[in-house]
């Protein structure tokens, strides 16, 4: 490691030298030529071994994976508030036909949905068009449709009565704006991380689950595919995006460490209990700060990510920095400790923090420069430091998971106040039914859209389908 850099002090005297760390303006930038030593890694040690858990070594269907997170207790807990909340409209004088909801047909009704996903149609009620010879047969097989929208219309995740408590303490610290989602959250998030321990490479980034909701959590995002929606922070396998865990955002005055929003969200789900230590995590430069990857360090995980020049304690030097006019593939880079801090010249300046990496391994990178003395463009090797080469390999989890996601959308029916939609969907009573994007079950593994697919018997299905006539 090179020996710290110095300057003469100001004042009286001869000058007595100071060591200058790199977020002072005097500390000098280093070339690649000059050797930098990183610090010892903690050793990779999952809690696990890194793979699928629970299903090593047996067969399994794609329905039992799916079960696991819509567990029995989850499914009985959304039937016993859906029917409460049933109840709850029809005493409000809401006119439709309701028959209780058993765990069998809420799981028929989410196979529909799941077959919806991968027929789309213009209108719910085309599901069910009898008469012609782009008729579809199997809903009509499962159930009906006067069914199906009545349980859309009447699905609730959380018991009424609590969300009236709940909404009594709205702008008081005690409210919860996530109260209507927990029992179905909760399940989902332990599944994620029962399931599947991570390989080494991970990442954090943001996701948007679109919805026209009028709701406080609804964010915008001029960069997402999605624009407006719920933003999820999503903790995601580099290797596969497969997700680990998430956390909802809520607003900024849920988080009360006093070092940040972005501290917050990388702390939550960077957990040791149930990931271990030596974990590689990639971040953007919203999350990346010296503060939070120093305390990273100390638990037991490395990471790396772009970083904002006008970050806390970030190098603010101008000595040998790059600058506009440095050529493709200049490299600088200071060190204190664990951090490096690194400057690399592509199209533009990019500048990656890293507590993984050393300054420079001799790798390159292949890059179209335009040559004037041909007037032609070319293929040319250039410099380039690992940590940026590992950072665009690795940070990529979250987006793939999302292109998953994409894959397969599940087009919901979602019931909604006639006022609240611009939609020109099927009109059933005060309702008007709105296509809108939720999850997709192509994140977890493709799911059969027969009755099978979530967890039936063919017995099952017609001993119910019998006994039911709304």
């Amino acid at each position: 490691m090179p020996a710290p850099l110095t300057v003469k002090g100001r004042g009286r005297g001869k000058g007595k030298k100071t060591s200058l760390t790199p977020e002072e303006p005097g500390a000098v930038w280093n070339g690649p030529e000059v050797p930098d030593t990183a610090q010892q890694l903690p050793h990779f040690c999952p809690k696990r071994a890194p793979g699928v858990q629970g299903f090593v070594g047996v067969e399994y269907t794609p329905a039992q994976i799916f079960r696991h997170f819509f567990n029995n207790q989850a499914v009985n807990i959304i039937c016993k508030n859906t029917n409460k909340n049933a109840e709850k409209e029809q005493a409000k004088g809401k006119k439709f036909v309701w028959e209780e909801l058993k765990p069998v047909k809420f799981l028929m009704y989410v196979g529909l949905m799941m077959f919806m996903a991968l027929l789309k149609l213009p209108k719910v009620r085309d599901y069910w068009r009898k008469g012609s010879h782009l008729s579809v047969l199997f809903p009509a097989s499962v159930m009906t449709r006067d069914r199906f929208m009545a349980i859309s219309r009447a699905v609730h995740l959380s018991d009424p009565d609590h969300d009236l408590a709940n909404d009594r303490k709205k702008d008081t610290p005690e409210y919860d704006p996530l109260h209507r989602l927990k029992p179905l959250q909760a399940t989902i998030k332990e599944a994620c991380k029962a399931m599947w321990q991570p390989r080494k490479e991970i990442s954090i980034d943001e996701r948007m689950v679109a919805t026209k909701a009028k709701i406080g959590l609804r964010q915008y995002m001029k960069a997402k595919p999605t624009k407006w929606g719920v933003k999820l922070f999503v903790l995601a396998d580099s290797s596969n995006g497969y997700t680990i865990d998430f956390s909802i955002y809520t607003g900024k005055s849920r988080f009360i460490s006093g070092q940040g929003l972005s501290y917050d969200v990388v702390s939550g789900l960077m957990d040791n209990s149930y990931l271990g230590r030596g974990y590689h995590l990639f971040v953007d430069n919203f999350y990346t700060s010296p503060k939070l990857f120093t305390d990273l360090f100390a638990r037991g995980f490395v990471a790396c990510g772009t970083f904002r020049d006008n970050r806390k304690n970030v190098p603010k030097s101008k000595l040998n920095a790059l600058t506009s006019k440095s050529p493709r593939g200049s490299i600088r880079w200071l060190r204190e400790k664990e951090l490096l801090f690194v400057k690399w010249m592509d199209t533009r300046e990019v500048s990656v923090c890293s507590t993984i990496h050393q300054a420079f391994n001799g790798d390159t990178v292949t890059r179209n420069v335009y040559a004037k003395e041909t007037g032609k463009w070319q293929k040319e090797n250039i410099m380039a430091p690992r940590c940026v080469v590992e950072y665009n390999k690795y940070m990529g989890g979250v987006d793939l998971s999302d292109q998953l996601i994409a894959a397969a959308l599940l087009w919901k029916p979602t019931a909604v106040p006639a006022h609240t939609t611009t939609s020109t969907e099927d009109t059933v009573g005060e309702f008007k039914w709105a296509q809108s994007p939720s999850t997709s079950t192509a994140a977890v593994g493709e799911c059969e859209t027969t009755r099978s697919a979530v967890g039936t018997s063919d017995s099952d299905v017609i001993q119910e389908t019998a006994s039911d006539n709304a």
